[in-house]
């Protein structure tokens, strides 16, 4: 195998590992656009920091969550102290702030620690919303078809 061979598989499962990443870490504001607001799937906007206590106990249930779903949604976190700017832009006042943002929308949003049947709800819409986009892939590959057949009679 030659370097461009290696250089080509390595490329390969790196996006791989990428592409399975459901839980994820904003670092730099030019990942808000494409971890978030472009995601392919509901994304789970965690805006915390490293001195919250009620930020440190949400955080395992949040995660908990997204693997028990198995990457229907992506959780993603904000450090408020390392992206001020952006914790600004979203007008997060108190910590833990978490959003559910689904196709560049903010769909529903909590402070603090929600009392169980709340985060059982939050969930639940993010699953919801994720549920439909396969109902529109679905919908959009039944109308291609249709209007293939149609035109090839």
């Amino acid at each position: 195998m030659d370097s461009s061979e290696a250089t080509a598989i390595e490329g390969a499962k790196v996006f791989i590992k990428e592409a399975k990443k459901i839980v994820d870490e904003l670092t730099d504001m030019a990942q808000f656009n494409s971890k978030v607001m472009a995601a392919d799937r509901p994304v789970i906007l965690d805006c915390y920091a490293d001195w919250c206590a009620p930020c440190r106990k949400i955080k395992p249930l949040l995660e908990k969550a997204a693997q028990d779903n198995e990457g229907k949604f992506y959780l993603v976190k904000l450090n408020i102290d390392t992206l001020p700017q952006l914790a600004t832009a979203l007008h997060v006042k108190s910590v833990p702030s978490v959003f559910l943002i689904h196709r560049g929308n903010v769909v529903d949003t909590f402070t603090g620690i929600p009392s169980q049947p709340r985060l059982k709800e939050f969930i639940d819409t993010a699953l919801l919303l994720e549920s439909m986009g396969h109902d529109e892939r679905v919908i959009t590959t039944l109308m291609e078809k249709a209007e293939e057949f149609i035109t090839n009679q």
